[in-house]
C-alpha cells in the first residue's frame, strides 16, 4: 500500500528543483515518496565560481510525518570549513528545525547554510604543504577537488615534483619511459592544472614573513639527544640502511678450502700399475725363454661355434632352441647350393 504524501512536500520539493536544478537531489522511494534531499550549498559571489572557497553537501532525511515532524539533517564532503564553523552551523540548523517544526523548511536551511559559507568565504584549513593558514593579503590557488594552497607553495611543491620526476625517468629503460607529467594534488593525488610560471612569482605567505625563527627549548633539545643516540644504536646493530654504504655494494665470497689429499690409491690408478706388472713379468719370461702365462680372466670361455654343416642334433648341447633353429635353417641353404 502506497503511502500518502503532504502535498505540502510535494509543492517544496518541485519549488527546489526549480530554483536550485541541478544542485539539489531527491531520492524517491519505489512508491514515488521522496524520503531523501541532498543540495551543494556554495557561497553567494553572483555566479562568480573562481571566487567560491568553501562549499558543503546538506543532507536532509524526510522522516516520516514530515514536515510535521523535524527532518535528520547531516553536512557532508565539506571544503575549507574548519569544525569550529561546522559545529556553529549544525547548531543554527538544529535551532531552526525545532523552531519551524511543521512547516517545510528545506530551502531556509540551505539558505542558512548558504549564509554561513558567504560569511566565512576563506579557507580555514591550514595550507598543506607549509602547514600555515591563509591570511587577507595572501595569493592563494582552490583546486578543482576543493582544496586549497598557497600559490607560492604549490609552485614549489609541482617544480620539485617535477624535477624528481624527471630524475626517476632517466633511471628506467627507454621504452618504459613517459613524458607525460601532471601535478598531483597532495591531499587526494587528483590531478590539477595550474600554471607554474606564474605561480612561481607569487610572493610567500604571511604567515611564513612575520615566522620567527625557531630556537630549540631544553625540552626539545634533551629529544635531539635521545633520538642522536638511539640513531646511532641501531646503526651499530644494521638496523639502519646507510645510503653510502649501500652505493659501494662488495660482493664477499668464500673460497672453499682445497680438497685433502687422497691417502687410498683410486680404483684406476690401481688397475693400471696391475696391468703395467703384467706386462713387465710377461717381457721378463720372454727373455728367459719361459712360457708366457696368460692371465686369468674372471669371465668364462665362450664355447666354440659349430659348423654349419654339421647334421641336425649335433652341435653345442648348450645351444639354444632359437639357435638351433637359426643353424638349421643356414645349414638348409648350404644344402639347397650344393644340389
Amino acid at each position: 500500500m502506497e503511502e500518502q504524501v503532504d502535498e505540502r512536500v510535494l509543492e517544496e520539493i518541485e519549488a527546489l528543483e526549480a530554483i536550485l536544478m541541478d544542485d539539489v537531489s531527491v531520492k524517491k522511494s519505489t512508491g514515488g515518496t521522496p524520503y531523501l534531499v541532498e543540495a551543494d550549498v556554495f557561497p553567494a559571489t553572483a555566479d562568480d565560481t573562481d571566487q567560491q572557497y568553501v562549499r558543503v553537501t546538506l543532507e536532509v532525511k524526510l522522516n516520516p510525518g514530515y514536515p510535521d515532524n523535524p527532518p535528520e539533517v547531516l553536512l557532508r564532503n565539506p571544503r575549507g570549513l574548519d569544525d569550529e564553523r561546522l559545529r556553529v552551523i549544525m547548531e543554527q540548523i538544529e535551532e531552526k528545525c525545532q523552531s519551524c517544526c511543521g512547516d517545510p523548511i528545506l530551502y531556509d536551511l540551505i539558505e542558512l547554510v548558504r549564509e554561513h559559507l558567504t560569511s566565512s568565504n576563506l579557507p580555514a584549513c591550514p595550507c598543506t604543504i607549509c602547514l600555515y593558514g591563509f591570511s587577507d593579503g595572501d595569493h592563494f590557488i582552490k583546486t578543482t577537488c576543493y582544496h586549497y594552497y598557497h600559490a607560492y607553495c604549490l609552485a614549489e611543491h609541482a617544480t620539485k615534483t617535477e624535477k624528481f620526476f624527471r630524475e626517476e625517468q632517466e633511471k628506467l629503460p627507454q621504452f618504459q619511459r613517459s613524458q607525460t607529467f601532471e601535478v598531483l594534488c597532495p591531499i587526494c593525488r587528483e590531478p590539477i592544472k595550474c600554471d607554474v610560471e606564474t605561480l612561481s612569482k607569487a610572493p610567500l605567505p604571511l604567515a611564513v614573513q612575520s615566522a620567527s625563527i625557531m630556537e630549540p627549548d631544553a625540552k626539545l633539545r634533551e629529544l635531539q639527544d635521545y633520538m642522536s643516540a638511539l640513531y646511532i644504536q641501531q646503526k651499530e646493530k644494521g638496523g639502519i640502511i646507510d645510503p653510502d654504504a649501500a652505493d659501494s655494494k662488495v660482493l664477499l665470497v668464500n673460497e672453499p678450502a682445497p680438497p685433502e689429499e687422497e691417502t687410498t690409491t683410486p680404483r684406476w690408478r690401481q688397475r693400471q700399475l696391475e696391468q703395467q706388472e703384467r706386462q713387465r713379468q710377461r717381457a721378463m719370461q720372454q727373455r728367459d725363454g719361459r712360457p708366457v702365462q696368460q692371465p686369468k680372466s674372471s669371465k668364462p670361455p665362450k664355447p666354440a661355434k659349430a659348423n654349419d654343416d654339421d647334421e641336425e642334433g649335433e652341435g653345442e648341447p648348450q645351444r639354444s632352441i632359437g639357435r638351433q633353429r637359426r643353424g638349421r635353417g643356414r645349414g638348409q641353404k648350404i644344402n639347397h647350393r650344393n644340389r
